[in-house]
């Protein structure tokens, strides 16, 4: 087997990079053979990538969700790679539900002793997204994160949220489930194939990334003397405990507009594109720790 690892050193530097050291390492004294590709922007990582799927491959990512998911949109055609991914990025939300570790060391080794399992992924518009897509309050809760110069990690994405929380107030939506249309006015709507966002914030506890279905959470407005404990069972996942606020939803396809101009994140990337998402069944070869 012969292991192709690709690091995007910008996306969280020093730790990406001291992960990548670590697994050369261990490649190294355990004689696996290896090559290493650094990418400098995703033009260079579409080169890469299509190069290297002319044949069946094996690809390790050492990155978070956003490296992921900027990879993902990099491939032309994904039926000759097998993906196996060491998570070392700010979140690595899509890592936690398949069981990854963020110990680069335990992570190849998980990699290398597997098995390969075929996850969906979501089409957006002309783009793939793996974990979540999602607009509302999370768009104005990652662009403060991204201009927010301290802290790390969860932390950084919680006093982020709390912020935010000070002066939103809700969108208001028209979303479309499998062709049924529900006007809302949501603190946000979140589309799931993965679990977490922001660092293990629990949006919805329910999605699973090989089950051929999007799980869809809404959460409404709430009023602010309630606002504290709902939130506080929201990040948890205790979506059980604020159904008065929480709608949870399965299907295959979501669309939705809004009366006012609006973004989207997908996988913690935002973008200004249509909110117009569908389930891929079955699209990705993905290495996962034999007891996934």
């Amino acid at each position: 087997m012969h292991y192709h690892l690709v690091l995007n050193p910008f996306s969280n530097n020093r730790k990406s990079i001291r992960a990548l050291l670590a697994v050369e390492k261990y490649l190294s004294e355990n004689n696996f053979q290896y090559t290493t590709h650094i990418t400098s922007n995703a033009k260079d990582a579409a080169l890469i990538f299509n190069a290297l799927s002319i044949e069946p491959v094996t690809i390790i990512v050492l990155g978070g969700d956003g490296t992921l998911h900027n990879m993902l949109n990099s491939f032309a055609n994904f039926d000759n790679i097998t993906f196996g991914l060491i998570p070392c990025g700010s979140g690595n939300d899509f890592a936690k539900p398949l069981g990854l570790s963020t110990n680069p060391v335990t992570a190849i080794k998980d990699i290398i002793n597997g098995k390969t399992v075929t996850l969906d992924a979501m089409r957006l518009d002309n783009r793939f997204a793996i974990n979540v897509v999602g607009t509302g309050l999370d768009i104005e809760v990652l662009k403060r994160y991204q201009k927010m110069k301290f802290f790390k990690g969860k932390l950084r994405y919680y006093i982020a949220l709390l912020a935010t929380l000070r002066k939103f107030s809700s969108y208001h939506l028209d979303i479309e489930i499998d062709g049924k249309t529900y006007t809302r006015d949501a603190l946000l709507i979140a589309v799931c194939n993965g679990q977490y966002i922001g660092g293990g914030m629990r949006v919805n506890p329910y999605a699973k990334p090989d089950d051929a279905l999007l799980n869809v959470t809404i959460a409404n407005r709430v009023p602010k003397s309630k606002l504290l404990p709902v939130l506080l069972k929201f990040i948890k996942g205790k979506h059980d405990k604020c159904r008065k606020y929480v709608e949870s939803y399965t299907c295959s396809s979501v669309k939705v507009k809004s009366h006012e101009p609006m973004l989207l994140q997908a996988d913690g990337e935002i973008l200004d594109i249509p909110f117009d998402c569908e389930i891929i069944k079955e699209k990705l070869k993905f290495i996962v720790p034999q007891n996934y």
